[in-house]
């Protein structure tokens, strides 16, 4: 019976010692990307529209904000307080230039994002987006940990103006805001 268990031991042994002489390689592949619709006016119609739309998306399917009037503020894995909007324009060349802010109704800006330079996504519909843009949601004093709780307490269920300014890089490409008033609720 002792011979058994050193069998299976020094097997194991055997084993390990020859996965440890195996090597891994990792082999990274860019999927294609097709750059010829970088400059394509998205979501264009015979009427020149050119429109730009705030929402969010939840269980991947978007709601604007004009219907749906809660925007949560989430704490990020590695820190700080966001607000993840999405942004649906039409009419407007790609890449875009976007221009973010989060004021109270007290007038105070509590979150601004601005992106100088990004290409947004062609959605089925043809119509541009940025299914969450970061907007840094933060008081204008410094607060530390259990101050800014207190903050963001007192923060949520108030209402705030949302506005995104969106224009095209490329020369008369476009451009259009989309601003609306949300409430604030915990993400």
């Amino acid at each position: 019976m002792n011979r058994l268990p050193r069998t299976a031991i020094a097997l194991l042994a055997i084993c390990a010692a020859g996965l440890s002489a195996c090597e891994t390689e990792t082999l990274w592949i860019d999927p294609p990307v097709n750059y010829t619709v970088d400059h394509r006016t998205c979501g264009d119609d015979e009427a020149g529209t050119v429109s730009a739309e705030t929402g969010i998306y939840e269980e991947q399917i978007y709601n604007p904000f004009s219907v749906h009037k809660e925007a949560p503020i989430s704490k990020g894995n590695q820190g700080g307080t966001w607000l993840m909007p999405a942004l649906r324009t039409t009419g407007i060349h790609n890449p875009v230039r976007l221009r973010a802010t989060i004021t109270s109704e007290s007038g105070e800006q509590i979150g601004v994002a601005v992106i100088a330079s990004i290409r947004l996504k062609v959605s089925p519909d043809e119509a541009c987006e940025i299914q969450a843009l970061p907007i840094s949601v933060q008081p204008i004093a410094k607060l530390n940990d259990k101050q800014m709780e207190v903050w963001l307490k007192k923060l949520y269920g108030t209402k705030v103006t949302l506005r995104i300014d969106v224009e095209s890089k490329v020369e008369g490409g476009g451009k259009a805001t989309g601003e609306v008033e949300v409430t604030l609720v915990k993400g």
